[in-house]
């Protein structure tokens, strides 16, 4: 079995956030994810650069716990707040995962979602969505 855990990381090549979840998130792989999140976002704002485009790689990922989800659902709302203009592209979801994505994203006011077989598929959309 995979150790859970989400890493987080700004991607320079594509200028993008990169999330990429490993097994199945528990409390506290969604707490050390939101810790991650906050501590990239804060680094950016302060340089004033932008984290409005992001990928998430579920590929590896199994269903979280409710308060796993819970956690994420107040991250994604957290970086909706703070990027109105955001873009979301999820790689590797089964639709079972995309139906709970769709329903967290839409609680937090993300609307600009989509979701791909592969990541080449996710860096061309968000390439040419570049706000």
């Amino acid at each position: 079995m995979v150790e859970p855990k989400i890493e987080v990381s700004w991607d320079k090549r594509n200028d993008i956030v990169r999330v990429k979840v490993y097994g199945i998130p528990n409390k506290k792989t969604a707490k050390d994810y939101d810790a991650a999140a906050n501590e990239l976002l804060s680094k950016r704002a302060a340089q004033g650069l932008p984290t409005n485009r992001v990928l998430y790689d579920i590929s590896e990922a199994g269903r979280p716990d409710q308060a796993a989800r819970r956690i994420i659902a107040d991250v994604a709302k957290d970086v909706a707040e703070k990027n109105p203009d955001l873009q979301v592209a999820y790689v590797g979801m089964a639709p079972l995962q995309k139906a709970v994505a769709q329903v967290i994203d839409w609680l937090a006011g993300v609307r600009n979602v989509s979701f791909f077989a592969t990541e080449e598929e996710a860096l061309d959309w968000l390439k040419k969505d570049k706000n």
